[in-house]
């Protein structure tokens, strides 16, 4: 496995790798527009019409300015919350940001 593959978990290729960093879907892996498995903060949950990082912060009720998001252990730029596509399976940490002091 080479590195790039390695540091996006689950066995990516280059190509893999590069498409998930772009936003693009995987070959062979289409986003779902039913019912999807995800796990978010370590939690299953089984979600409805979610498609991208946009989808599922808007179905939490989150706004995506107050959050950053991990997906499969990759950091995803607020600015490709909109085209990054969430597959079955995939695994997301959302970290809110709370002021106070």
């Amino acid at each position: 496995m080479n590195g790039c593959g390695a540091c996006l978990g689950r066995g990516r290729s280059s190509a893999e790798a590069a498409a998930f960093l772009l936003g693009v879907p995987i070959p062979g892996r289409r986003p779902s527009t039913g019912t999807m498995k995800l796990k978010v903060n370590g939690e299953s949950l089984e979600l409805n019409g979610i498609v991208t990082v946009r989808d599922l912060l808007h179905s939490l009720k989150l706004q995506p300015g107050r959050v950053a998001v991990e997906v499969n252990l990759e950091v995803i730029p607020k600015d490709r919350y909109e085209t990054t596509a969430l597959h079955e399976g995939d695994e997301v940490e959302i970290v809110s940001f709370v002021g106070g002091g």
